[in-house]
């Protein structure tokens, strides 16, 4: 499990995977590289954690107050993936930088980790897409993968 392998830098910090409207009668696969799937959704995980830790640290939220969510819908021929945690979303500099390497908006970081996802996601015929949560509190990372149907 992804959260296992994160978890120095997400401990203390409530997470869950929901599946939303995925469980049907038909088994189906995710056509994609797993190691290059799980590398994605790796580094979010990472930075969504590293969001809610600095929102801690800035404000009088508790770690233990964080969340990360990883929600898998399901859509006709794809299954949508969204990372989200509720940080204190993005900020209208992030939106026009985020892609840039070495951009960061944390004290420490290398700038890299949503430059290598994007370019991992459209290896393979994918995109990072960022937005902020409707209520304002966190922000959402989505990608959108095809599937093939098992018969």
């Amino acid at each position: 499990e992804i959260f296992i392998l994160t978890k120095s830098e997400i401990r203390g910090i409530k997470t869950s995977i929901h599946f939303s409207e995925f469980i049907s009668d038909t088994d189906f696969q995710i056509k994609t590289n797993p190691t290059t799937l799980s590398q994605v959704i790796f580094n979010l995980i990472i930075n969504a954690g590293q969001a809610i830790k600095g929102h801690a640290q800035a404000t009088d939220m508790k770690l233990s107050d964080g969340l990360i969510s990883v929600t898998i819908t399901r859509c006709e021929d794809s299954r949508m993936f969204e990372i989200s945690d509720n940080g204190p979303g993005l900020k209208d500099e992030f939106f026009k930088n985020a892609f840039k390497p070495f951009y960061t908006t944390k004290s420490q970081g290398t700038g890299l980790v949503l430059t290598i996802s994007r370019g991992l996601l459209e290896s393979i015929g994918s995109t990072l897409v960022t937005k902020n949560k409707d209520n304002g509190s966190g922000a959402i990372f989505s990608f959108e993968l095809p599937i093939r149907l098992n018969s």
